[in-house]
């Protein structure tokens, strides 16, 4: 009997060490970047008015930061037609960007959000991309 009770005790404890471990936070991947702290990149509809918009955010110490983001429509399996763009240049740590195109019902829109931020000299460079189809009517 008393090698029952010592058998059921290992289970319990070993069933409860496994319990704990599944309860972990799982944590999101994210980039390893140097100075960049984060970005977004995105596109959203209201009705056919389409806005891309983008941002990011860099170390305090961030001399410069250089973005664009552009637009392009799907017309082929691996071919995309230029859209619309911008470009902006801040002496800050942060920037966001968006720009307006008129969508065709349907069609597949990408945007591209490029950006560089300068620090103490050393450049990083990303791009981020975001994929949308615009709503039929």
């Amino acid at each position: 009997m008393k090698k029952y009770i010592r058998l059921f005790c290992i289970v319990l404890l070993l069933m409860s060490l496994a319990m704990h471990v599944s309860a972990a936070v799982v944590q999101p991947i994210k980039p390893m970047w140097d100075h960049i702290n984060d970005m977004t990149c995105g596109i959203s509809f209201s009705g056919t008015t389409g806005t891309a918009y983008a941002s990011i955010t860099s170390d305090l110490d961030t001399t410069q930061i250089i973005a664009s983001l552009a637009v392009y429509k799907q017309i082929g399996t691996d071919e995309w037609e230029y859209v619309e763009h911008t470009m902006k240049r801040v002496t800050s740590f942060d920037m966001a960007l968006s720009v307006e195109f008129t969508g065709e019902p349907g069609a597949y829109y990408k945007a591209v959000f490029n950006a560089t931020v300068t620090n103490d000299g050393t450049e990083e460079n990303e791009i981020l991309f975001a994929y949308r189809t615009c709503p039929k009517s």
